[in-house]
């Protein structure tokens, strides 16, 4: 397996970094995760602009363009002779004012076809979410407890964790994913100027698919118990795009719905003819 790592395509095996990097001592670094589709890399210049405004908050300055990483995990993809991938760009802020970047890709997993046709199951995340923090706008690499949160949401049967506000009233996101919901045919997904959240790239472009559909949407605050009766609900992330939910802790709810098979289908066909 192939790797980049600050300006040199290399083997894994020969991928090093200094033991005082500042993402290994402090976690001060940033990351994107996101696929390829046959070899091109959809979206690709939104992940990068979010990376690059991550880096401006941490501080990091890199001297790769978009269109160089681009280049470079393109080459990679064919080094590893691998077409639809898991891809991750990480940035730390390194040594002596020198950020290490490290591409990685391997094979996408795949996501049982059921949990696609009918949902997952998610948990309420005993964690909440401060309106006064920055952080979790930005995708930094010091993401333990999103992890730890998602283990004992998959230690318990569900595969992913709701993270509420400090009133533990409202939705914010989950621990991997932005949160939508559907009621009486309106799209709703918690608003970005309410909570800190980081500002996913398919929650942008589910927002974008329902202004073309005509899907009336409203960006506001959903509680909780707005969620547990909704008609429908769904996650989104890079990865996977859309995944319909079919139980919230142990409220059911009815999975996927007409709305969200539509944006469902939009988004695989976004995904993979807007090649960036």
């Amino acid at each position: 397996m192939k790797v980049y790592l600050n300006g040199k395509i290399i083997s894994l095996n020969k991928a090093h970094i200094s033991p005082v990097d500042e993402g290994y001592l402090y976690s001060r670094g940033a990351f994107e995760t996101f696929r390829s589709v046959n070899g091109k890399l959809p979206f690709f210049n939104m992940h990068y602009a979010r990376l690059k405004k991550a880096l401006g908050y941490l501080n990091i300055r890199i001297t790769e363009s978009g269109h160089t990483l681009n280049k470079t995990i393109k080459k990679l993809l064919k080094e590893n002779n691998l077409k639809d991938t898991y891809i991750r760009i990480t940035v730390s802020a390194g040594t002596e004012n020198r950020p290490t970047v490290f591409i990685y890709t391997k094979p996408l997993p795949v996501i049982p076809e059921k949990y696609m046709k009918n949902g997952i199951k998610i948990s309420v995340s005993n964690v909440s979410r401060t309106r006064f923090s920055e952080i979790p706008k930005h995708k930094t690499i010091n993401c333990l407890e999103n992890i730890y949160e998602r283990n004992l949401a998959m230690e318990k049967g569900f595969l992913n964790a709701l993270i509420l506000d400090e009133t533990k009233n409202y939705a914010v996101e989950c621990v991997s994913a932005n949160i939508f919901m559907v009621k009486n045919g309106i799209l709703y997904t918690p608003a970005l100027s309410d909570f800190p959240m980081l500002p996913g790239i398919t929650r942008a472009l589910v927002i974008k698919l329902s202004k073309k559909l005509k899907i009336p949407l409203q960006e506001k605050k959903v509680t909780l118990k707005e969620l547990t009766k909704a008609d429908e609900v769904f996650i989104t992330g890079s990865l996977y795009g859309l995944v319909p939910v079919n139980c919230i802790d142990k409220h059911n709810i009815g999975a996927p719905g007409k709305i969200t098979k539509r944006l469902m289908v939009e988004y695989f066909k976004l995904s993979n003819f807007l090649i960036e």
